[in-house]
């Protein structure tokens, strides 16, 4: 049983369930949108950081924090411009996390924690699925993200009813 003290005023609380319920249907319907528009906003701002950054302080950097900042702004541009290479560099990482830890588990014969071999074996699943389908995988985290919100709107609207 999931145990949720939540306090405040009941009409409150309803009028808060009933936003994250709207903002949940809002991402389950329409998941790529979002998703893409989110990840271009966000390479967008980098872009704007990384160009404030480079003119505010220009004159105290030295050149490898210029390149910092270049490589930055380069790599925001070409985010805004492939979306779905967010999922593919997740991916490559979630598959490192998993391969290591997982050539580690054989290294030392630790082959008793199935806990850890579990989640090992599904970073790596996980890491392919990203990295070759990233544009799937970006919407199927915004969709996660919705069932999410829709699950914790429900929850927060009972506590609201209870007295």
């Amino acid at each position: 049983m999931v145990n949720l003290n939540i306090n405040g005023d009941k009409s409150h609380l309803k009028i808060f369930s009933l936003v994250l319920f709207v903002i949940g249907l809002i991402l389950l319907l329409f998941p790529g949108i979002i998703g893409f528009l989110g990840i271009r906003i966000a390479a967008a701002v980098l872009v704007a950081f990384c160009i404030f950054s480079f003119y505010v302080s220009s004159d105290s950097l030295v050149r490898l924090n210029r390149l910092y900042l270049i490589t930055g702004m380069i790599g925001g541009i070409i985010i805004f411009i492939f979306p779905s290479l967010v999922m593919v560099f997740t991916g490559i990482g979630i598959l490192g996390y998993g391969v290591y830890n997982l050539y580690n588990l054989i290294k030392f014969k630790s082959y008793n924690d199935r806990t850890a071999l579990a989640i090992d074996i599904v970073a790596i699943l996980l890491g392919l699925y990203f990295i070759f389908n990233g544009t799937g995988a970006i919407r199927q985290v915004i969709r996660i993200l919705g069932i999410s919100a829709v699950v914790v709107s429900c929850l927060v609207f009972y506590k609201s009813l209870e007295d």
